[in-house]
């Protein structure tokens, strides 16, 4: 009789365990892991964040958990406010959907050659007609052209409403305004309109989001101006992990202007697709450019997400307005493709690998107003390996090739349009002391192979060049 009643405490005792860990089980589902003795969230995953928080869908997993009496933690050893309050915080959100707020970056970037800054009046004007020479200070192979004297390269404020669909109709809304000296590539430079050139010398003033949502269940409407999808690295300094920027994003249109429409299949696979000004233009669009801009997002596992992005269309202008000279087109550019190819995989909470693969391809009628038909091609690879050692360091190594013909990197009356091959290593590391303050020091080594023997640094005397440099970021 003893061993019958012991044997049905036991059993019972088993079906008491087995029921708690199907349902911690369950939490792990819809956490995104569970590490014992206590449920760990993802922070990328709910993005507690002042800038991006989507608190919507973790009120129902905190709900259950509140009840549990489970202790809870972020996945990277953050400190988490309690689950009362964290629920009180995602509350007040929900009914008031409207976020404000903002970053500043500000740093430095030597190199090895002393090269500084020079300003050549007889420069040709890039965007927003600035004329610092190309081939002074860390030189434009840099991407961010970053200077060789301490710059404010971000005062970024932003409005932001988020659209939720999840019940229904909503709409949204966003504004990013921005100052400082990576602001000249976000203004719609290419037909001049809009915000293109507000400012001078090193900094401008620039609205690199402007638009409006709406959007049913799975379906969502954006109109307006919007920053490129197209490449890992993005223009918002705190989604950066490096402080420099890598050729990928300088190979693919930074900013589009349009209509685009977005549906989620499920929750694993997205589909967009829209029409766009061309890019680096407004809605105004001067030189009736238009453009195809398609994207599939597909994230099959926890660990695996792919992005593929296409942009074809008419871009940049065939300066079929009588009045196009006075804007300084200097390209007639048939047809331009666009392609993209982000592989993001988690080998663990820690580790996280980014491949991305580019290919883009430009036809000119009158390349550089030369007069001369051109095709322009680039393509190529950059792989980042990211290390998260702690809540409050991280470590980084970026390795990236580029071949281009044509481009920004390798203009034909300095290279002579044969082509080039670039290569690039970077390492870096994250230090966030608080949760509003970042610091991004980093090493960079970039070398190059000129099939003309073209020499672009320490002013066109060098085929190498080592940069470090170290960038402060704080979050209000």
């Amino acid at each position: 009789m003893k061993k019958k009643s012991f044997a049905l405490v036991v059993w019972c005792a088993g079906i008491v365990c087995a029921v708690a860990f199907g349902y911690t089980s369950r939490l792990h589902a819809e956490c995104n892991g569970i590490t014992d003795p206590a449920i760990s969230f993802d922070e990328a995953d709910l993005d507690f964040n002042p800038a991006s928080i989507d608190c919507f869908r973790t009120i129902p997993i905190l709900s259950k958990i509140e009840k549990s009496g489970v202790p809870v933690k972020w996945s990277n050893g953050h400190k988490m406010p309690g689950s009362s309050q964290f629920l009180g915080q995602c509350r007040n959100q929900k009914s008031n959907p409207w976020q404000f707020g903002g970053w500043i970056e500000a740093g430095i970037t030597v190199n090895n050659h002393g090269c500084t800054n020079s300003y050549d009046p007889n420069q040709p004007q890039g965007p927003s007609s600035r004329n610092l020479d190309a081939f002074s200070g860390n030189t434009y192979l840099l991407g961010t052209e970053q200077q060789t004297d301490f710059k404010l390269n971000q005062a970024w404020f932003y409005a932001d409403k988020k659209i939720d669909t999840q019940h229904g109709f909503d709409w949204g809304f966003r504004c990013d305004t921005v100052y400082g000296t990576d602001v000249r590539y976000g203004q719609c430079f290419s037909d001049g309109s809009f915000d293109a050139g507000w400012g001078s010398g090193d900094y401008y003033l620039g609205i690199l989001h402007l638009f409006a949502e709406v959007g049913y269940k799975n379906l969502k409407v954006r109109v307006g101006k919007f920053g490129s999808p197209m490449s890992y690295e993005s223009a918002a300094a705190p989604k950066c992990f490096f402080y420099s920027h890598n050729y990928a994003g300088y190979n693919t249109p930074l900013t589009f202007s349009g209509t685009t429409v977005e549906y989620t299949v499920d929750k694993r696979l997205t589909l967009g697709a829209g029409w766009t000004a061309g890019y680096h233009n407004s809605l105004e669009d001067r030189f009736n450019d238009n453009g195809f801009l398609g994207s599939v997002v597909f994230k099959p596992t926890e660990q695996l997400g792919l992005k593929y992005y296409l942009y074809v269309g008419r871009a940049n202008g065939w300066n079929t307005r009588s009045d196009a000279t006075s804007y300084n087109r200097r390209f007639d550019l048939q047809d331009s493709i666009s392609q993209s190819l982000i592989l993001t995989y988690s080998l663990t909470r820690r580790l996280t690998f980014v491949t991305e693969f580019f290919w883009a391809r430009h036809d000119y009628e009158n390349y550089l107003g030369l007069g001369d038909p051109m095709r322009a091609r680039s393509y190529g690879i950059c792989k980042q390996y990211l290390y998260t050692i702690n809540p409050k360091w991280s470590v980084g190594l970026r390795t990236e090739w580029l071949y281009s013909r044509g481009t920004v990197f390798d203009l034909v009356p300095l290279s002579g349009g044969d082509g080039a091959d670039l290569y690039e290593v970077s390492i870096g590391a994250n230090w966030k002391p608080t949760e509003r303050l970042l610091f991004k020091p980093e090493i960079r080594y970039d070398w190059n192979y000129y099939n003309n023997g073209f020499k672009p640094f320490d002013q066109k005397t060098a085929s190498t060049q080592l940069t470090a440099g170290c960038a402060m970021v704080v979050k209000f």
